[in-house]
């Protein structure tokens, strides 16, 4: 079996603010690529609050009493990395992803749009593409 979830263009489309976000970060991400991480960690260090704050007062109360621990300043410098400074963010369709299955003859795939997240996963995860499929060995 190989289980591939990776992240959509529909992602990017969802709302007005996501649309507005990815936008920077197609700006941000090849310029922040290239700086040493000292630099990096400083041109991101202004906006580590606003992932604080987002993460803290809108997004916990929506995850639930599960969440355990605060998100604090170095959870929020991980994410602005992972975000920002990778040299590639590359986000495909169900298409694209079921050829990749298709091509190392895989079977039986398995669509997974409808699969229920797991306890706080964002509401984002439907938007992602999820696929499963088996290989079958000859005997």
């Amino acid at each position: 079996m190989l289980y591939v979830w990776v992240y959509s263009h529909d992602q990017e489309h969802a709302t007005p603010l996501r649309r507005v976000l990815m936008g920077i970060e197609s700006g941000v991400r090849p310029v922040l690529s290239r700086l040493p991480g000292f630099w990096q960690t400083l041109v991101l260090a202004p906006i580590l609050p606003c992932y604080v704050l987002y993460q803290n007062v809108y997004r916990r109360p929506q995850l639930g009493a599960h969440v355990a621990t605060r998100y604090g300043w170095n959870e929020a410098l991980h994410a602005a990395r992972d975000r920002l400074t990778p040299p590639f963010a590359h986000r495909h369709t169900y298409e694209e992803v079921i050829e990749w299955f298709q091509a190392g003859t895989y079977q039986d795939l398995e669509l997974l749009r409808a699969e229920q997240p797991p306890e706080g996963v964002p509401d984002t995860f439907p938007l992602n593409v999820g696929v499963r499929g088996f290989r079958r060995h000859s005997e």
